[in-house]
C-alpha cells in the first residue's frame, strides 16, 4: 500500500557523522507518512566523510544533498536547508537522532487539531538503545497536545532540535554565526510571533547519547 505523502521537507545537518547518518535517514523514510523531501546539509565535512554521505545520500529515496564550502555550524546549515524547503513544513533532525516512525504522522494530526495558525510542533524526547525500543514506545492517537507557554521558555529550553516541525514561511531563521543554544534563540524569535507553538506528550525522538556534557556532532538538546 502506498503511504500517504505528508508536505514535509526534513532538514538534516551533518559534519563528519557518515556512522550515524544511515540510521537517521532510515527511521525518516520509514515513516508511517511519507515526507516530501529530506535536504542533507553536508557542512563541509572532510573529503571522506562527504564522499560516504554523498554515497547514502544517493541511495535514499527523494533525498538531496547541499555541500557547504566552509563550516557554517550546525544553526546555519539548518537554515540553507529550510530557505531550500519546499514543503508547507520543515522538520528538524540531527544526523546522530533517530524518529519514532509514527513522528510525522502525530505531528501534523496534532497541528491540525490545533489549527492553521499553529507555526511549531515539539514533542518529547529520550535516550534508547536502538530504533525497535523508540518504535515499541506508545504514541495514542488522541495524545495530549499542550500550548507551550511563555514563562516555560524563561527557564529552560523546553524543545529538542530534532523534535521540531516548523512552518517553511515563518520569518525566523537559526541567528547566523551562533554556534551554542542556537535552537533556544530560534524559539524565542518563533515565540515572539504570537502564534501558537504546541509540544506532544509522547516521546517521538530518540538520542543514543546523553545530550548534556557530552562531546559529537550535531545532537539534539
Amino acid at each position: 500500500m502506498t503511504k500517504a505523502c505528508a508536505d514535509v521537507t526534513v532538514v538534516i545537518p551533518f559534519f563528519n557523522s557518515s556512522g550515524t547518518l544511515q540510521r537517521a535517514l532510515d527511521s525518516v523514510t520509514q515513516q508511517t507518512s511519507r515526507v516530501r523531501e529530506i535536504i542533507v546539509v553536508d557542512d563541509a565535512s572532510s573529503p571522506e566523510e562527504s564522499r560516504l554521505a554523498a554515497a547514502i545520500v544517493a541511495e535514499t529515496p527523494h533525498a538531496r544533498l547541499i555541500v557547504l564550502p566552509s563550516n557554517r555550524g550546525a544553526g546555519e546549515a539548518r537554515n540553507i536547508g529550510w530557505d531550500a524547503a519546499q514543503g508547507h513544513w520543515v522538520a528538524f533532525l540531527d544526523a546522530d537522532d533517530v524518529w519514532h516512525s509514527r513522528k510525522i504522522e502525530t505531528q501534523l494530526r496534532a497541528a491540525e487539531r490545533t489549527g492553521p495558525d499553529t507555526v511549531l510542533v515539539a514533542a518529547r524526547w529520550g535516550q534508547v538503545d536502538d530504533q525497535a525500543g523508540l518504535d515499541s514506545l506508545p504514541v495514542l492517537d488522541d495524545a495530549v497536545t499542550r500550548r507551550l507557554p511563555k514563562r516555560r521558555f524563561l527557564l529552560i529550553n523546553p524543545i529538542g532540535t530534532s523534535t521540531a516541525m516548523v512552518r517553511q514561511d515563518i520569518p525566523v531563521r537559526f541567528p547566523a554565526g551562533r554556534r551554542y543554544s542556537e535552537d533556544h534563540a530560534t524559539w524565542l524569535l518563533i515565540l515572539a510571533l504570537g502564534r501558537p507553538m504546541i509540544r506532544i506528550d509522547s516521546q517521538l525522538v530518540g538520542t543514543f547519547k546523553n545530550p548534556y556534557g557530552e562531546s559529537g556532532g550535531y545532537c539534539a538538546r
